[in-house]
């Protein structure tokens, strides 16, 4: 699990109509999204990191510097896309993953609600996994410190014991 520090976004998945909307996408841009990374702007990134799902008004916002304008609202249209949403998931001001949702019918103030609470527990998992990571980190140098403590304490011992054993 790494920080999403470069800015490069890459689509990972299409989830229920991924064939038809890779199908649609390759046949009006002549692109693979999957393919693409896309970049993402200082802001785009700080309204991921508030963890807060998102309405976009307008697909282009995601695409706009990748496809034109046409080819945007033709993919609108043929994958009947009726509303857009972005929501990042975050811990702790830091950025791990994106999700955005293309949906068909409006979003219910329950479905909402769910996706938020879904996404909030992916960003708990995830910290908890970071944590995981930090103190086993931890654990490796302090058992390497205490290996090198015991070392210098043999050999500081050996050299105190030899000459006082002449006396």
């Amino acid at each position: 699990i790494h920080e999403f520090k470069n800015k490069q976004l890459h689509i990972v998945d299409f989830h229920e109509y991924q064939t038809k909307a890779l199908e649609i996408f390759k046949k009006i841009t002549l692109k693979n999204p999957l393919d693409k990374s896309y970049e993402l702007s200082d802001e785009r990134i700080a309204q991921y990191k508030q963890s807060k799902l998102e309405k976009i008004t307008d697909l282009s916002v995601l695409l706009a510097p990748y496809y034109n304008r046409e080819e945007i609202k033709t993919i609108t249209k043929k994958l009947n896309i009726t509303e857009t949403y972005a929501i990042g998931i975050a811990s702790q001001n830091v950025l791990y993953a994106t999700v955005n949702l293309m949906v068909q019918k409006p979003l219910t103030y329950a479905e909402k609600e769910y996706i938020q609470a879904l996404t909030y527990q992916a960003s708990i998992s995830i910290q908890s996994k970071v944590d995981m990571n930090a103190l086993y980190e931890a654990k490796i140098k302090a058992e390497e410190a205490n290996k090198a403590k015991n070392t210098f304490l043999t050999n500081i011992s050996h050299e105190i014991r030899t000459p006082m054993n002449t006396i």
